[in-house]
């Protein structure tokens, strides 16, 4: 009986430190939407008008697809990437 309160206990504790790091990991994506929300939904829109342009002709697809490449660099040099330390 104390061997199987033993392993109840332990199934106990790992079931917290999961329940405890699953809410951690929610807390971390929803503060990385809140702080990226504009360049998620823009990537969003471009994909539609890519995916869009591609069903009509190749050639143009692949000239949105180089366009959005070239905002997204230009983006991106105006406004680079913080490093976390």
């Amino acid at each position: 009986m104390e061997i199987l309160n033993k392993i109840k206990n332990r199934v106990k504790a790992i079931y917290a430190n999961l329940k405890m790091k699953i809410h951690d990991n929610n807390i971390k994506i929803k503060n990385f939407i809140k702080n990226n929300d504009v360049e998620i939904l823009m990537f969003i829109g471009v994909s539609f008008i890519s995916i869009a342009t591609f069903s009509i002709n190749i050639i143009a697809g692949l000239y949105i697809v180089g366009i959005a490449f070239i905002l997204l660099s230009l983006f991106l040099l105006k406004h680079p990437l913080e490093v976390k330390k």
